[in-house]
């Protein structure tokens, strides 16, 4: 932590992204991290209880589609884990929470299902982003050349498969959806 506040202090940084392994194991060393800036990010894996560390902590849990692929990519169990800690987000939790999908040639068929079910939680917003190979990445999850991810780009473009942002139809205890504006309030800090 030492470090973290020097660093903080020497370059003027304000926000922190925590991430690697699984920030929520260590929930008092976190809380004491996030208390040294103004706003933060954990991304997490979701199968550990979200602590409510107030709005200016942003979680990111990832999910890779509907159970059946999520599991074969995270363990068996792991999507029903995410689940569980989606739906159990108490009413009046003050830490938005968005959900991160990676879209790949192996999900990109059923990516429906996955905004469907998460709908279903208290998460706030999806968020989409595709896959990067590495060279020579022939691998399930990558698309056989540029044209090919494209095409699948476009596809869910037209067809309306998946928007670069989903939200959810929850509300917070204020009434407000949950956590609608903010990606936008994020953009303008």
């Amino acid at each position: 932590l030492e470090t973290l506040r020097a660093l903080r202090d020497r370059h003027g940084l304000v926000s922190m992204l925590w991430m690697g392994g699984e920030p929520l194991l260590k929930p008092k060393l976190l809380e004491q991290g996030i208390a040294l800036f103004a706003h933060n990010t954990v991304t997490t894996n979701g199968t550990v209880p979200l602590v409510d560390f107030g709005p200016d902590v942003l979680y990111v849990v990832s999910l890779d589609g509907p159970e059946d692929l999520n599991d074969r990519i995270r363990g068996d169990g792991t999507f029903r884990r995410v689940m569980k800690t989606l739906s159990g987000i108490p009413a009046g939790f003050g830490s938005p929470v968005q959900v991160q999908c990676v879209v790949t040639q192996r999900n990109q068929d059923r990516l429906e299902e996955l905004v469907q079910a998460v709908r279903t939680t208290r998460a706030g917003w999806m968020t989409f982003s595709f896959y990067v190979p590495r060279a020579g990445d022939f691998g399930e999850d990558a698309w056989p050349d540029n044209e090919a991810r494209a095409a699948a780009a476009e596809a869910l473009d037209n067809e309306g498969g998946a928007p670069s942002e989903a939200r959810t139809e929850q509300r917070d205890d204020r009434g407000r959806d949950g956590g609608r504006d903010r990606p936008r309030d994020r953009d303008r800090d």
